[in-house]
């Protein structure tokens, strides 16, 4: 099973709204809210960019997509999914080189067949600020009014 990562450009102060989307066996493009609190998380690191908020959007990814894919329907055995996702993350030749790594991983904390990639995330777009504009690890970040 194929699941894509949508991620629109955010709203004037609010964070991109994530979706996770996959075929059904009908052939309907199912798309799913990825419901995690990013202004908390802001608030909390004040970073919206950086391996380790990849990091953090890599787990709750796959959390997210671990429960979205019921195994009494996607199993290929009746427990194990073959599960196939693309990451976005800002730096992706540094998770190229974790890749066996984490697929491995993510197979025996799930128990399903992971084929993971990752391609690159534009920085920009996960959070529009409100207010003045600012620089912040080499990125642009613009703050409206």
């Amino acid at each position: 099973m194929k699941v894509d990562i949508i991620i629109p450009k955010a709203d004037k102060g609010e964070f991109s709204r994530i979706k996770l989307a996959y075929e059904n066996s009908d052939g309907q493009n199912i798309q799913v809210l990825l419901n995690i609190d990013f202004k908390n998380l802001y608030m909390f690191t004040r970073q919206t960019s950086g391996i380790g908020f990849d990091l953090f959007l890599i787990g709750c990814i796959v959390y997210s997509i671990d429960i979205l894919l019921p195994r009494e329907k996607f199993s290929i055995n009746g427990w194990s999914r073959e599960i196939e996702v693309e990451f976005p993350v800002e730096a992706p030749e540094i998770f190229n080189n974790g890749k066996i790594v984490l697929e491995k991983l993510l197979s025996f904390l799930t128990g399903d067949d992971w084929t993971v990639s990752f391609i690159q995330r534009n920085v920009q777009p996960m959070y529009k600020f409100k207010g003045r504009t600012v620089y912040k690890d080499s990125y642009r970040i613009s703050h409206e009014k």
